[in-house]
């Protein structure tokens, strides 16, 4: 399925809610790669693992940037945030941010890489 019908949101303020500022980026991503617990399908067979997921985001003005004093978010880019992904209004992936890992670029748009597990 193309990634354009998901919704990909980050819990930045904790609340739960999802509605703060910034908490949809959508927008901003990049790619993004997910998969969930089971290593097989089984229940009999299959070994409970965490799920994890890799989302590639956009940062065109910063935001993602913890060290930029002037995003929206500054001093919520912090680990164990909630993140979610969503399709047609089902959760199809759940789990909370480990890492952000910032790449920015002298050229082009910057880049930040979000690690969740769940």
């Amino acid at each position: 399925m193309p990634l354009s019908t998901y919704i990909v949101e980050i819990d930045w303020i904790g609340d739960g809610a999802f509605t703060g500022t910034s908490d949809d980026v959508t927008a901003n991503v990049n790619g993004a790669e997910w998969r969930r617990g089971r290593d097989y399908a089984s229940q009999l067979i299959g070994r409970s693992r965490s799920g994890k997921s890799v989302i590639n985001l956009m940062d065109v003005d910063g935001t993602y940037m913890s060290f930029n004093t002037d995003s929206p978010i500054t001093g919520k880019i912090v680990p164990s945030r909630e993140v979610r992904i969503q399709m047609d209004g089902t959760v199809v992936w759940h789990g909370y941010l480990q890492t952000i890992k910032p790449a920015p670029k002298v050229k082009g748009v910057n880049a930040v890489r979000v690690d969740a597990q769940g």
